[in-house]
């Protein structure tokens, strides 16, 4: 994933979960993939689909973070601050924005 950021290209997709009835181990594993910087989650079956999705698509939670990092960075104009006592500074912002963006696809 290292690489495909480092010249600028889309982020690399995982591989297929070839157990195709087991939607709880699809949506962990495309939760890791997530985790590990994958940009998608390649399928082997159309079923696997809407598991994928809704395993890719932020929870109400992470939505809540993401709209009040993106806010409070706004107001503090870029400017590293805190925020539920944690640091938030240019890296931050940027995961909250792909949050945002994932819930837009």
């Amino acid at each position: 994933m290292m690489a495909t950021r480092l010249h600028g290209l889309a982020a690399a997709v995982d591989g297929v979960t070839v157990a195709l009835d087991d939607d709880e181990r699809l949506a962990k594993d495309t939760r890791r993939a997530l985790r590990f910087g994958f940009g998608g989650k390649l399928c082997i079956h159309p079923r696997q689909i809407a598991a994928v999705h809704g395993a890719s698509a932020p929870s109400a939670v992470e939505l809540d973070w993401a709209q009040r990092v993106i806010a409070a960075s706004a107001a503090a104009q870029g400017a590293a601050i805190r925020l539920d006592a944690r640091m938030v500074d240019a890296p931050v912002v940027l995961l909250a924005r792909q949050t945002l963006a994932r819930a837009r696809e």
